[in-house]
């Protein structure tokens, strides 16, 4: 699992002995086909690592303007980490397309880790403010093209 992890864009430049810790209150799951690894309103602050498969991020929101949106994700993708940061009820449920394969990391033991480990803590923190402004910097670029065929 360390290699796994190792692997994932979470733990990038993290020292092998802070990911050999993450590891022990991490596990591997295997969903099918329609199975929830999230579910949109849960009080759960796991984080989820993709290793195999694909899945979908879905919402019910009343807000929405379709009943359901739907996002794609593939291996190695971080899922959940909103969730985690804010300690807020899940905004969205991650749907397995197929058989998926992941690493569960236990969100409450990961943030005393971080807490207790301020340089370890300051990478990860680093790395998901990364990969939230590529999730961002992707956001807008779509937003721009809606709004361009909007004009149109």
């Amino acid at each position: 699992m360390i290699a796994d992890l190792l692997s994932a864009q979470l733990f990038r430049e993290v020292p092998y002995q802070d990911v050999d810790m993450v590891s022990r209150f991490s596990q591997r799951v295997v969903m099918d086909d329609g199975e929830f690894l999230i579910r949109e309103d849960e009080r759960d602050f796991d984080l989820f690592i993709l290793l195999r498969g694909s899945v979908e991020i879905v919402s019910n929101e009343r807000v929405a303007i379709s009943e359901e949106c739907v996002l794609s994700r593939n291996h190695k993708e971080l899922l959940g980490e909103i969730g985690w940061l804010t300690q807020r009820r899940r905004t969205a449920a991650v749907r397995c397309r197929g058989t998926v394969e992941a690493i569960r990391i236990d969100g409450v033991a990961l943030s005393q880790y971080l807490a207790d480990n301020p340089m370890a803590g300051f990478t990860i923190m680093h790395n998901v403010a990364f990969l939230l402004a590529q999730r961002l910097g992707t956001t807008d670029g779509l937003l721009k093209q809606i709004l361009w065929n909007m004009v149109l």
